[in-house]
């Protein structure tokens, strides 16, 4: 799949974790200054971070690049991988 459509803004481009609680795809602008977050809760930080500095935001819910394994039950298929 190709991504150069999620580096197509100005400011910052977020896509969450299926949880909603980590950051599984960040693009920012490479002079920003932005500060990186892992673990918990870094889709939250990130999204804090963008704002103050003033960036404008962009969230994507895409179940593709959701997916990831953190935890065990994330070892489990996602839906649209039956489709395949």
């Amino acid at each position: 799949e190709h991504l150069e459509w999620l580096a197509d803004v100005d400011g910052v481009t977020l896509v969450p974790d299926r949880h909603g609680d980590g950051t599984n795809v960040i693009v920012i602008p490479t002079d920003s200054g932005f500060v990186f977050s892992y673990g918990p809760a870094s889709f939250a930080r990130h999204h804090a971070e963008a704002q103050r500095l003033g960036l404008d935001v962009r969230v994507i819910h895409n179940d593709r690049l959701a997916w990831d394994v953190d935890r065990p039950d994330d070892l489990q298929p996602p839906k649209w991988a039956d489709h395949q």
